[in-house]
């Protein structure tokens, strides 16, 4: 199988860390790192849609090495 080129865009990382630093700071996380228990978002964080996605973009990402 031939290894593909993974080179990702500065867009892509850009609009990837401002999507993550969003939802802290619609959190509070960035005045105070401990959530407010009530809030409606932190339901959203962790739900196992999302763990779903993140196991298997780690799937997809794996890179095995041949040691020659």
């Amino acid at each position: 199988m031939k290894p593909r080129a993974g080179v990702v865009p500065q867009s892509r990382l850009e609009e990837s860390a401002g999507r993550i630093l969003q939802l802290k700071e619609d959190l509070g996380l960035l005045d105070n790192p401990f959530p407010d228990p009530a809030s409606p978002l932190l339901g959203t964080v962790g739900s196992r849609e999302d763990r779903d996605v993140a196991l298997e973009l780690a799937r997809e990402s794996a890179v095995l090495l041949q040691n020659r």
